[in-house]
């Protein structure tokens, strides 16, 4: 929905048109209100909400006095946190350098208190309408919701290959105990083979409350038996929830 044309804008994030991939890597372009197209790596655009989120310390969504002079003073003394803010846009914000862009904000910020990130986009791209400076807007929100998808996705790949070697390191152990604990050979743990199971690991006699909530915690598919795989997956999840505490 971000291919509608009207008399002056013409967004083209290529991204959503050609499959999943980064948005970062695409064109944002438009025409501007003298009529000349114009385009910015939505990469840039991404950049400028990381410089605004950084100015932004209250994150309220605005930036002002007060948070451009804090910026200003992190990026130009030894602030590690500012400096490599700074360092991402390799002195330049637009056409102008950071300090150039740091003065203009305050300049703004004098006719107003305070300025959302789409005054702040206005002052980069000052030939662009209010129409276009939405859909900026919204090209960077739909690329920020991208990004924590993919830091999902990320984490849960991470999460998934860990329990994956995991459980090939218990294996030995399960494959020996198993074949204790499934005393009808059927592959299968039942309750009563189950708790001989928890009486083994906890040391202890398993109260009927912990057998029933284990129980359940590892036949996810409620058929009333405990497959080997279903074991070890919970065996192996125990030991990395252990080894992150």
């Amino acid at each position: 929905v971000l291919y509608e044309q009207n008399r002056t804008v013409v967004p083209r994030p290529a991204a959503l048109a050609r499959g999943r991939r980064s948005p970062t890597k695409e064109l944002f372009q438009y025409v501007d209100v003298r009529g000349n197209s114009t385009s910015c790596h939505i990469s840039s655009l991404l950049q400028l909400w990381v410089l605004f989120s950084n100015i932004d310390s209250s994150q309220n969504g605005k930036v002002d006095m007060m948070e451009v002079d804090t910026f200003a003073k992190g990026v130009f003394s030894e602030s590690l946190g500012s400096m490599s803010c700074a360092a991402l846009f390799n002195g330049q914000v637009g056409s102008k350098t950071l300090p150039v862009f740091l003065k203009n904000l305050k300049l703004a910020l004098r006719q107003n208190s305070e300025l959302t990130f789409v005054e702040f986009l206005q002052l980069v791209h000052p030939e662009a309408d209010r129409d276009t400076l939405d859909r900026m807007h919204m090209v960077v929100m739909r690329a920020e919701r991208f990004k924590d998808i993919k830091v999902k996705e990320e984490k849960q790949n991470r999460h998934d290959q860990a329990l994956a070697e995991e459980i090939a390191t218990q294996a030995p152990w399960v494959d020996t105990m198993w074949i204790k604990w499934d005393t009808d050979g059927n592959g299968e743990l039942d309750r009563e083979e189950f708790a001989a199971c928890l009486a083994d690991i906890c040391g202890e006699d398993v109260v009927e409350h912990d057998l029933d909530e284990y129980f359940d915690q590892i036949n996810v598919d409620g058929s009333g038996l405990i497959s080997k795989e279903q074991f070890s997956r919970w065996w192996a999840s125990i030991h990395l929830l252990s080894e992150d505490k």
